[in-house]
């Protein structure tokens, strides 16, 4: 799935995510927490609810 930022936002395909914090996005889409998981100072994957999405590539623009 391709993440992008912009406005403010960051936008999982299609689905916009809105900050609480540096690390946690709320998607108002499926009403699901995702968490951006850092491992070594990098963001390692996405944790949505529980489920993984794993990170595959750059953040696009």
């Amino acid at each position: 799935m391709p993440v992008r930022a912009g406005d403010g936002v960051l936008f999982a395909d299609e689905w916009i995510l809105l900050p609480l914090s540096e690390t946690t996005f709320f998607s108002p889409q499926d009403y699901a927490t995702v968490k951006v998981m850092i491992a070594d100072g990098n963001v390692k994957e996405l944790d949505w609810s529980g489920l993984k999405c794993p990170r595959l590539g750059p953040l696009e623009k």
